[in-house]
């Protein structure tokens, strides 16, 4: 995973955050674990995924992902 798989574009132009938008959120490893747990028992992202995910957060760590993205980022940056 990369920081390329988020922002994502639904079909109909409404901005649908990924796993990743909120692992760039995040300060600490834990929480974005939280959120990849989150995200499977809600049926939003594969448990393959989220243990592929898992085990990025393990070995290469959270900014991995990308650079964290600090509140309000959208309206500074929009959807890049």
């Amino acid at each position: 995973m990369s920081e390329e798989a988020g922002d994502e574009a639904a079909g109909d132009g409404t901005f649908l955050p990924s796993v990743v938008d909120y692992i760039r959120r995040c300060d600490t490893v834990p929480q974005a674990m939280e959120i990849v747990d989150y995200m499977i028992n809600r049926g939003e992202l594969p448990a393959g995924q989220g243990r592929q995910i898992k085990a990025q957060l393990k070995t290469e760590g959270l900014r991995s992902f990308g650079a964290k993205k600090e509140k309000d980022h959208y309206l500074h940056h929009g959807l890049e």
